[in-house]
């Protein structure tokens, strides 16, 4: 199952390296990060301060993701879509323990995905259209520049600034298309028996 997970880091990541199938290594970084609910009812503390209380996620992040991650600090925001995987560990009464582990696959520096992702879901709910896919296309949340490690715009957003007004095409909603058919399909139906009658007439 695939997710956007977004959130701060618990602590100061660790690059590890361990050795892979092919006698090489691969570069690991295992983390936390606690995902904040602005809803969620506050925890006091203490000194009599108060926090809402976040909900951890362990993560896994390889390679050029593990090299980013490692260069974060304890704090600091990170958005990413994430692989979860679930891992059971023995316990000592016999039984086992269940834990969801998220293996990143790419990391959005600019929290773009995670924006859209809420604008996406904020017009399913409120009824703006009923199939996700027959949204109008959005533009991908930007990728890695391989070997400067900084967020490159991608095409279809240039294509996107550059394009004239009257270039724009609206684009229907699941319910304005269906509203669409069935009164296209009201008006061949009245045609047809508009035929019929005079069918019979003659």
């Amino acid at each position: 199952m695939k997710q956007i997970i977004s959130g701060k880091l618990a602590k100061t990541p660790t690059l590890k390296k361990i050795p892979n199938k092919e006698g090489g290594e691969e570069r690991v970084a295992n983390f936390t990060i606690f995902v904040f609910d602005p809803n969620a009812p506050r925890v006091e503390r203490p000194d009599g301060s108060t926090y809402r209380k976040g909900i951890p996620f362990h993560c896994t992040a390889w390679g050029e993701n593990a090299d980013y991650v490692a260069g974060k600090k304890a704090g600091e925001q990170l958005t990413a879509s994430a692989t979860v995987r679930y891992n059971e560990y023995p316990r000592k009464d016999g039984s086992k323990l269940v834990e969801a582990n998220y293996v990143i696959k790419r990391i959005d520096p600019q929290n773009e995905i995670q924006k859209q992702m809420s604008s996406l879901l904020a017009g399913y709910e409120d009824g703006q259209y009923h199939r996700i896919d027959q949204r109008e296309a959005q533009p991908e949340f930007r990728d890695f520049d391989k070997g400067r490690g900084q967020p490159k715009p991608m095409e279809q957003e240039r294509a996107q600034d550059n394009r004239e007004p009257e270039q724009e095409q609206k684009t229907l909603s699941a319910q304005e298309q269906f509203q669409k058919d069935a009164m296209q399909q009201s008006h061949n139906g009245a045609v047809n028996v508009e035929k019929e009658q005079k069918g019979r007439e003659s």
